[in-house]
């Protein structure tokens, strides 16, 4: 009896072994192309000037904007070529270091993610570099995440995605995922997994998915209308539960839920939807078709500011705001109560964020945390700067503004690393609330030095300091501008001519 378990003890760590080895050794190879002539030319010069075409009969949109995501249709290129365009031409001249691709397993049944640790894609444009650091991390750091080659081999929603992205970027490497149980804890895991190991770094989120699957024309478009309406929400819990009662469909529905819980904890909330039509569109057959989108995730306006500013060593009590005139500010100085709970919410969620990677909900219901205004937050260590982040305007609530913005100067500011849970009882927190938006001015006169803050536009670069920097550097209002200029990367007197300006106030209050 002892030999019979030895011998199967034996056997199996023969298996595990051998699986291992299988695994080094698809790492280090090429994962051909799979697909090529059936779903896309096989000729690369076919290929290419297929691609171009597409992209040249697409016109970029004005978004001046940080992209976050992309979703993508992933059917032939008679069928959806066209309509994925429109999601790739918007990375038109930009720069990213790694494209996360994210879909479904058409072929394989298997549990989990996963993630194509293959030293290279192939298409006939050639090869595609994998990050396979990053894919080593990711497989380390969670039970839901292995390379399972089969996942791989034959799938086809991941590699019609790379002749678009080798024709538009000229250097960057992919994460391929493949999502091969669609539940609602492989969603949530694996935007976890994603948000742990791609903090602050320059990435893309791709889902590629199609819609509504073989219904009449009709049909299709008012199930597929629905569908991108919830999408547009960015809520990925709700997507899944719309799928899950059948009033949203999509085929990589899983990819997209995942791609959504993540962009949106990395600062987005806006959605465009950049393109839809369905196979009866391209193909003329309208008796059973399949929907096609192309959509942008993206941040609001102005996005998130990195401010280069020294914290004040002041307390709470002694910072103060601009008073104006009666009437002059358009929104209303908060009061004690409401200061205490903006940095309440503000610590609650740096912490909850650092610890579990996740920002808690908040019950508020006090009208004044509800309007929309701009806010800055910044994080001091020491009596130095930790990290400081904000936007001029916001579409949420202040106090989700207030809780985005915690975390992104806590996790996101490029110039320090993500805080640590070790730090959390060193750091203060400090609440720059928006009294006025940006307002363009005519001309610098208008500037009050101290009292407003401002922004610089001028050859697509801007920049801005709060109203407090001015202060607390001591600096007169040219001395202001032109630093101003500086850090947009712009001349030291820029600011002289062909300068466009904002103004705005802030109510400060900090711990």
């Amino acid at each position: 009896m002892r030999k019979k378990i030895a011998v199967v003890i034996l056997m199996g760590l023969v298996l595990s072994c051998a699986g291992e080895k299988a695994k080094a050794k698809a790492a280090r190879e090429v994962r051909a192309a799979a697909v090529s002539g059936m779903f896309y030319p096989s000729n690369a010069s076919t290929l290419k000037n297929q691609v171009d075409e597409f992209l040249q009969r697409v016109e970029r949109e004005a978004i001046q904007r940080k992209l976050i995501a992309l979703i993508v249709p992933h059917a032939g290129y008679r069928y959806s070529g066209q309509v994925a365009a429109f999601a790739y031409k918007q990375l038109e001249g930009k720069e990213i270091d790694t494209v996360i691709l994210i879909g479904p397993s058409h072929r394989t049944r298997f549990s989990g993610v996963s993630v194509g640790n293959y030293g290279y894609y192939q298409t006939p444009l050639g090869k595609v570099a994998v990050d396979t650091k990053l894919a080593g991390r990711m497989i380390k750091g969670s039970k839901l995440i292995d390379f399972y080659p089969p996942a791989h081999q034959q799938e086809h929603c991941l590699e019609v995605q790379l002749p678009f992205l080798q024709r538009i970027l000229s250097e960057f490497k992919i994460l391929p995922l493949v999502i091969g149980s669609p539940t609602s804890e492989t969603c949530r895991g694996l935007s976890q997994a994603l948000l742990k190991e791609t903090e602050d770094k320059n990435i893309l989120l791709i889902a590629s998915t199609d819609l509504s699957h073989y219904y009449p024309y009709q049909e299709a478009s008012q199930l597929d209308e629905r569908t991108l309406k919830v999408i547009e929400k960015l809520d990925g819990e709700l997507l899944y539960r719309e799928m899950a009662s059948g009033k949203a469909e999509l085929c990589g529905g899983a990819a997209v839920v995942a791609t959504l819980l993540t962009a949106k904890q990395l600062g987005a909330d806006s959605v465009k939807i950049l393109k839809y039509a369905n196979s009866g569109d391209t193909s003329g057959d309208k008796l059973r078709v399949v929907g096609y989108a192309a959509i942008a995730i993206y941040t609001v306006k102005h996005g998130e500011t990195v401010l280069l500013c020294k914290h004040s060593r002041g307390s709470a009590a002694s910072l103060q705001y601009p008073k104006g005139k009666e009437g002059e500010m358009e929104f209303k100085v908060l009061d004690e109560k409401t200061q205490k709970e903006l940095l309440r919410i503000a610590r609650a969620s740096i912490e909850n964020y650092v610890k579990e990677r996740k920002i808690p909900e908040f019950e508020v219901k006090e009208p004044v945390l509800q309007e929309r205004r701009g806010v800055f937050i910044t994080i001091s260590k020491d009596g130095g700067l930790r990290g400081c982040i904000g936007r001029h305007e916001s579409d949420l609530p202040l106090y989700q503004t207030v809780a985005q913005m915690a975390v992104s100067a806590a996790c996101r500011d490029p110039r320090f690393p993500p805080l640590r849970s070790e730090e959390l009882n060193e750091i203060k927190i400090k609440v720059s609330v928006y009294l006025m938006s940006p307002t363009e001015i005519k001309s610098l006169e208008e500037f009050e030095v101290g009292k407003h803050g401002i922004i610089i536009e001028k050859a697509g670069a801007s920049a801005t300091y709060l109203p407090e920097v001015a202060k607390e550097q001591g600096w007169t209002k040219d001395e202001i501008l032109s630093s101003l200029c500086q850090k947009a990367g712009l001349p030291p007197d820029a600011w002289r001519e062909g300068t466009k300006f904002q103004i705005y106030a802030t109510q400060v209050f900090g711990e």
